[in-house]
């Protein structure tokens, strides 16, 4: 499929392709917020309706560390993914972006399922194996079907360099 005909495939400028939206991030910032807030609520009515004792203090500290860690896992896995050319951009929410060519790109699976497309993304850069995963809305071209043109057009410029 022709990525400039794909009207679902958000475009900042020309040539780029945004996986997700402009407020990704943003938006993962508020699940994860009330998420928070919704784990906090459930601890605090166990607690009005159980009483404190042991057996609710000790589900509401277990609660509270698998509630962090999930918290924080997601917090810091978290990017936001544009391709543009053969050059691929992420951006995380610590405000670091990372900016790197395609072919650093050694796996990429799309999953669909209920209107939501899941995206994980395996990269190697400076011998280091890195990932990311993506959630989007679905849409009609997926990360991986984009990732893997880009990645067929990059390799056809390499033969027609090598040739010439």
């Amino acid at each position: 499929m022709d990525l400039k005909k794909d009207r679902h495939h958000q475009k900042e400028a020309e040539g780029r392709v945004n996986f997700t939206s402009s407020q990704y991030l943003s938006r993962v910032k508020i699940f994860l917020t009330l998420f928070v807030a919704l784990i906090v609520s459930i601890i605090a009515l166990l607690i009005s309706t159980s009483g404190v004792t042991y057996t609710t203090l000790i589900t509401a500290a277990v609660s509270s560390v698998l509630t962090y860690l999930i918290v924080s896992y997601i917090y810091s896995h978290s990017q936001s993914a544009s391709l543009k050319g053969d050059t691929l951009i992420f951006s995380s929410m610590k405000k670091r972006s990372s900016v790197m060519s395609v072919s650093t790109v050694k796996k990429v699976k799309s999953r669909c399922f209920l209107g939501l497309c899941s995206t994980f993304i395996r990269y190697k850069v400076d011998g280091r194996a890195n990932w990311i995963y993506i959630i989007t809305l679905e849409m009609p071209t997926s990360p991986e079907k984009v990732i893997n043109q880009a990645l067929e057009e990059k390799i056809k410029r390499q033969i027609i360099s090598r040739v010439l």
